[in-house]
């Protein structure tokens, strides 16, 4: 670890010279960490400082080997780990069952996804969007900061949000930047068991303990009717147009007419158990109940399509869309299911905890909200879960969650609070088509009313919110000449583009230069370098210091030597002030300048000598000024 100096040394010192010990010591550590560990054990016998130096680098490269080794077993781990875009949506195909009342020419395919359910039946893919739905940026505000363990809750989105509870009373609240209280309403006999807030009616449902389902007015805070047919607690309700189902427990299922305000005679559901939970839409009922069953009807003529016994506990939530039927029960187990009564096949189970109070089926996301106090964010078509979103609440449980386009609202024991999302620009990637969606729709792969369908999904959305506009059956998917020729045109300009871009790419590495580690060698060049610059030999800095002697002390003038002995006394006691000025740290110059002022010298000599003799007094002058004053006669 040396390297031989020059051969040909003036000063004398050894050919040999220790560079590690000349340089820093981050420098050093680097050098002697391109070693195998027997040389740094070779290089403590060195000197103290090697032995110092050798020890500390062999630390280093433990601890190094330490760190690599837990971010392996980490990354490992982490393996299975995906970040989630939250601005990632994309149009996919979703396998689901061939309605009995379509086509036969309908082609029929057959995919991996739900392989396990559709296994018997037959079954095509529709165009659903999926979306990174609740996996962005929030914030969290306080709406209600009141403890109320028998509170339910109703908010649609908007700026009302609607309460009831075990004081028998219901209570309306214009949600703000600040809540407040807008009216309270009076006239249950018990407590409050169920609200629905119908801000598109202008009317508050409400029903509870006193079996009796009560419908407010907005405007005017009145009572505007009474249903009576319940004989027990009613637990839950639900509206689609003019039409109200609600739940009790006397372990029946009602259906009523918001325009006669009367009960659908001919209609009659009913449970071994009371009911927790029902849905409606047009033509179909859904109710579950303690037992665990989940049923659904047909409110055309009143008859039992399918019983759903997969659950061992009660199930207390469910949400349907056109396609899929999402179920939960306390035990934290929330399944999927088809609509479609010839598959009978559990789709997807999204396992949690803990009960689950509440769900929601959004852009081919389940969201699930648990007394856990997470809000667990699914990839309907896989089960992975992509986001879970921790409830800041002190105390107390979750009552219920209230899922809308851009907020969640969260009902809790202790409080009330609004999760508020950002809103996001989705950045739409088609893998099904080559990223030529748009192009599809307008050239005939899918048909105007489906087309229509896809820009909205009604499909991924609450039932309250679908089109009316899309028809019952499924629309054909038809793929033309012309479509498929502007498929190949729109991959051909893909590949072109990917092509340049690798290609700009090449040639900004060119311009840049190759990246290499420094080698041995490049190390060695450099330490000579900052060697010779900090370090010089023994004869320059002979030389350098000389020369600086020289500068100060200056050659003797002529004009020193014919002084006489009065004059060299006043001198001692009036010296001459030193010289200021700087002179080159060369000889060359320094005897050049020294001839110059000798010969001004004598030429300044001749002149005293031809002067008359009297005795003058000078004041001290710089010694390169060429002229001099006489001063007062000395006494």
């Amino acid at each position: 670890m040396v390297v031989p100096g020059s051969s040909k040394s003036m000063s004398g010192v050894s050919q040999y010279r220790d560079f590690i010990g000349c340089l820093p010591v981050d420098l050093s550590k680097r050098i002697l960490g391109l070693l195998e560990e027997h040389t740094l054990t070779c290089c403590k016998r060195v000197s103290q400082y090697w032995k110092h130096l050798a020890e500390e680098t062999m630390q280093e490269i433990k601890f190094r080997r330490i760190f690599q080794d837990e971010i392996k077993i980490m990354m490992e781990g982490c393996s299975s780990i995906h970040i989630v875009s939250p601005t990632y949506a994309n149009i996919v195909d979703v396998t689901v069952p061939v309605q009995m009342d379509e086509e036969e020419e309908e082609s029929v395919q057959k995919v991996k996804q739900f392989e396990a359910a559709y296994a018997k039946i037959k079954t095509k893919t529709v165009l659903m969007e999926e979306r990174n739905v609740y996996c962005g940026a929030y914030f969290s505000k306080m709406l209600l900061n009141e403890k109320d363990p028998y509170r339910v809750v109703d908010y649609k989105g908007g700026r009302l949000m609607a309460t009831g509870s075990k004081d028998r009373l219901v209570h309306l609240f214009y949600v703000a930047s600040e809540t407040k209280a807008m009216t309270v309403m009076r006239g249950h006999a018990g407590s409050v068991r169920a609200v629905l807030l119908c801000e598109d009616r202008g009317l508050i449902i409400t029903a509870g303990c006193d079996a009796t389902i009560r419908c407010w007015n907005l405007k005017t805070d009145s009572c505007a009717m009474v249903l009576y047919g319940h004989t027990r607690t009613i637990n839950c309700l639900d509206v689609h147009g003019d039409r109200l189902v609600s739940g009790a427990n006397d372990y029946t299922v009602k259906v009523w007419s918001l325009q006669t305000w009367r009960q659908l005679k001919d209609i009659h559901f009913k449970h071994h158990s009371s009911v927790l939970c029902v849905k409606m839409d047009k033509t179909t009922v859904y109710s579950s109940c303690v037992q665990g069953l989940v049923k659904i009807w047909n409110m055309e003529n009143g008859s039992l399509l399918r019983v759903i016994d997969a659950h061992k506990n009660s199930v207390k939530c469910l949400f349907f869309d056109q396609w899929h039927l999402l179920s939960g029960d306390s035990s934290g187990k929330v399944k999927a299911w088809s609509v479609s009564c010839g598959a009978k096949e559990c789709l997807m189970t999204f396992n949690h905890p803990k009960e689950v109070k509440s769900l929601a089926l959004i852009y081919l996301r389940v969201i699930t909200g648990c007394v856990d106090g997470k809000i667990r964010i699914f990839n309907f078509l896989t089960g992975d879960c992509l986001r879970d979103i921790v409830v800041d609440f002190v105390s107390g449980t979750i009552r219920s969650f209230h899922f809308h386009d851009h907020s969640i609202l969260v009902n809790t024991t202790s409080s009330v609070q609004l999760y508020q999302f950002a809103k996001v620009f989705w950045d739409h990637i088609d893998s099904t088509q080559g990223g030529c969606g748009d192009a599809l729709a307008q050239d005939g792969l899918v048909s105007e009313t489906s087309a229509h369908c896809l820009t909205k999904f009604p499909h991924t959305l609450s039932p309250t919110q679908k089109i009316q506009n899309c028809n019952k059956k499924p629309e054909k998917i038809s793929i033309t000449k012309k479509s498929q020729t502007k498929e190949k045109m729109c991959r051909k300009t893909a590949q072109e583009l990917l092509m340049q871009s690798e290609k700009a790419a090449s040639e900004r590495i060119k311009k840049r230069g190759p990246h290499h580690p420094l080698t041995r060698d490049s190390i060695l060049l450099r330490v000579g370098t900052i060697q010779r610059v900090k370090c010089m030999d023994e004869v320059s800095i002979n030389m350098e210091h000389n020369a600086s002697l020289r500068d100060s002390w200056g050659p003797p003038t002529p004009l020193d030597l014919l002084r006489s002995d009065a004059e060299k006394q006043i001198l001692q006691l009036y010296p001459l002030q030193p010289t200021h000025k700087r002179r080159p740290k060369t000889c060359i110059p320094v005897l050049k300048q020294a001839a110059g002022q000798n010969m001004k010298s004598t030429s300044q000599a001749k002149e005293v000598s031809s002067a008359p003799d009297t005795t003058q007094r000078y004041h001290p002058m710089h010694p390169s000024d060429n002229t001099h004053t006489p001063n007062k006669t000395m006494s």
